[in-house]
C-alpha cells in the first residue's frame, strides 16, 4: 500500500503521520486530503541531537515496510533549497538527506506557518473556529494567518484573480519589532536586550510561547515581592514546558502569571493589527498556533487584552473593522496542509498533478491567443494575395519565398511581438512558492498547450499568407467572408465594388 508521511516540527515537539495515498481520488479545497491515517505520533524534542533521529523513530514505531513514497515536513524555520535551520532549536534539516537516508522517493520541507496557511483551506470554519470580529468577509480577498506557539508565525494567501485555489507565501513577520506601550514595556525591551545581548527586540520575544518566560522572568526580577514560591519552583523545574506553567496559573487575579499573559495577549493582538493594516485580509485573519484556543478567553471580546491591542491602531483603526477575525481552535492545522501538499507532491509523481484552477485559466488564454494570431495571419495574408494578384503571375513563386523569409523574421527574430504573444498565453509568471512544494511549472504540467502553441505560431502566419499568395480572387473572397464580413468584393485587379 503506497503512503505519504506528513511531519508538524515545532520546538518543542515533532508530530508525525502516515497517511494512504489514493493516486486517483482528487484533492478537493475545503475537505482534508484524501487517505486513511495509517499511524501517528509526537514526540517530544528535548534531549533530541538531531531530527533524523526522530524520523528513524516514527518509521520503526509505525512498522513500515515500504518507505513512503513522497514526505512533506513542516518546519518553524526559513527553507531555502529544500533545506532549513531552525530558529528555535539547534537542528538543520535537509530533503535531500531525508531521502537518501530512508529511501524516500521525493521530501519536501515547507515553512510551518505557510503549511498551516494552505490547513486553513480544509478549515470547516462554523465548527473549527471561534469567531471574535465578523467584519465584512469577501470572496476572492487576501487571507491572513498569525499564530503563537513556541514562536510567533505569520502567513498571508492570495488568489488569482479569476482563480479557485489560494496559494500560501512564507513570511517571517514574527521577527519584526515589537513596540513598548508604557513606562514598564519600555523596561522590559531593555531587560531582553541585555538578558540576550541583542540589539533589537523581536515581537516573538513577547508575543510567544518563549516570550511568555521573557516576560515572567523579568516580572519576576522587577516584583521580587510578588512572586508565588510554589508556582516558581513549578516553573524552574517545567523545562520546555514553562509556558504552560504560566498559563496554568494565570487565572489568579493579581498574580504575575495573569500579568504575564495580559502582557503576551496585548502583543498578540497588536501584531494580528499590524497584520491587518499590511494586507487587509477581507479574506479572513485567522489567529491559529497552540496557544489561541488554550487560552481563549484572553483573545474573546472587543474589551479582551487581544482585541484592545488589535483595535489600537490610532488614524487607521477603522480599516480593521471590516477584517473578519477567527481564533483556530483546532491543533492539527499545520499537519492538514502538510499533508495537502503532500499528496499534492504524490499526485504529481502519477501523472495527475492538482493544478486545476491555473491550466483551465491558461487554456482559455491559450485560445483567445490562437484566434488572435489567426486573425493576424489571414490580414496579413489577404494584404499580400492582393499585392500579388497585381502582379506578373510569374513572379508568385518569388513573392512566396519573399514571404516565408518576412514570416521567419518578424516572428522568429522579433522578440517583443513573440514575448506578447507568449506572455498572453502562458498568463502570469509560474509561481516560484507552487513549484517548490510540487505545483509543478509551466513547462511540466501542459505541454501539450505550449506544444499547440508553437505550432501555431510557426506555421499559422506561414500557411495562411502562402494560401493566400497561392491563389486569387477565390482565396481572397474566402478570407473576406471569414475574416472582414464588413468589406466589400475585392476585384481580381485590386479594387473593390461597394
Amino acid at each position: 500500500m503506497p503512503t505519504v508521511m506528513v511531519a508538524d516540527i515545532g520546538g518543542t515537539s515533532s508530530r508525525f503521520i502516515l497517511y494512504e495515498a489514493l493516486a486517483k481520488v482528487e484533492l478537493v479545497v475545503g475537505q482534508k486530503a484524501p487517505g486513511a491515517l495509517v499511524f501517528q505520533k509526537t514526540y517530544p524534542n528535548e534531549n533530541v541531537a538531531t531530527f533524523y533521529s526522530q524520523v528513524s523513530a516514527f518509521l520503526e514505531d509505525a512498522e513500515v515496510v515500504e518507505p513512503p513514497e513522497t514526505a512533506c515536513i513542516a518546519v518553524a524555520g526559513p527553507v531555502s533549497d529544500n533545506r532549513v535551520v531552525m530558529t528555535n532549536r539547534a537542528w538543520v534539516i535537509d530533503g535531500a538527506e531525508i531521502e537518501e537516508m530512508f529511501n524516500i522517493t521525493s521530501v519536501r520541507l515547507v515553512n510551518d506557518f505557510v503549511a498551516a496557511g494552505y490547513g486553513l483551506l480544509t478549515l470547516d470554519i462554523d465548527a473549527e473556529c471561534a469567531m471574535l470580529q465578523a467584519g465584512d468577509r469577501k470572496e476572492g480577498a487576501p487571507i491572513g494567518c498569525i499564530g503563537s506557539g513556541t514562536g510567533l508565525g505569520e502567513t498571508f494567501l492570495t488568489c488569482p484573480v479569476g482563480g479557485e485555489v489560494y496559494d500560501a507565501w512564507p513570511t517571517e513577520g514574527g521577527h519584526s519589532e515589537m513596540a513598548p506601550r508604557n513606562d514598564l514595556e519600555y523596561d522590559l525591551i531593555k531587560y531582553i536586550k541585555k538578558t540576550h545581548e541583542t540589539s533589537r527586540v523581536s515581537v516573538e520575544r513577547v508575543a510567544s510561547g518563549t516570550g511568555l518566560v521573557n516576560v515572567y522572568n523579568f516580572l519576576v526580577e522587577t516584583f521580587p515581592e510578588r512572586v508565588d514560591k510554589a508556582v516558581h519552583e513549578e516553573f524552574q523545574a517545567a523545562g520546555d514546558q514553562k509556558g504552560a506553567v504560566i498559563s496554568k496559573n494565570s487565572t489568579v487575579p493579581g498574580s504575575i502569571c495573569e500579568q504575564v499573559m495580559e502582557i503576551w495577549a496585548t502583543h498578540y493582538g497588536a501584531e494580528a493589527g499590524v497584520m491587518g493594516l499590511r494586507c487587509i485580509p477581507t479574506g479572513g485573519l485567522f489567529i491559529a498556533g497552540g496557544m489561541t484556543h488554550k487560552n481563549l478567553r484572553m483573545l474573546e471580546g472587543e474589551d479582551s487584552p487581544f482585541m484592545k491591542g488589535f483595535y489600537d491602531k490610532g488614524r487607521v483603526s477603522s480599516l480593521l473593522k471590516a477584517v473578519p477575525v477567527y481564533a483556530v481552535l483546532v491543533e492539527d492545522i499545520g499537519l492538514r496542509g502538510a499533508h495537502f501538499v503532500a499528496y499534492r507532491l504524490y499526485r504529481r509523481q502519477h501523472g495527475d498533478e492538482y493544478k486545476k484552477h491555473h491550466l483551465k485559466k491558461v487554456v482559455a488564454l491559450s485560445a483567445t491567443s490562437v484566434l488572435t494570431l489567426a486573425a493576424v495571419s489571414a490580414a496579413v495574408g489577404a494584404a499580400v494575395a492582393r499585392a500579388v494578384s497585381r502582379s506578373n503571375a510569374g513572379f508568385r513563386p518569388a513573392s512566396m519565398l519573399l514571404f516565408v523569409l518576412q514570416t521567419k523574421v518578424l516572428f522568429g527574430f522579433c522578440p517583443a511581438l513573440s514575448a506578447a504573444f507568449v506572455t498572453e498565453v502562458e498568463g502570469p509568471p509560474p509561481n516560484p512558492w507552487v513549484e517548490s512544494v510540487g505545483g509543478g511549472s509551466w513547462e511540466e504540467t501542459s505541454v501539450s498547450v505550449k506544444v499547440l502553441f508553437d505550432l501555431w505560431l510557426q506555421w499559422c502566419p506561414m500557411l495562411a499568407l502562402v494560401s493566400g499568395v497561392g491563389s486569387c480572387r477565390n482565396t481572397i473572397e474566402v478570407l473576406r467572408r471569414n475574416w472582414f464580413p464588413f468589406g466589400g468584393v475585392v476585384r481580381q485587379g485590386g479594387g473593390r465594388q461597394s
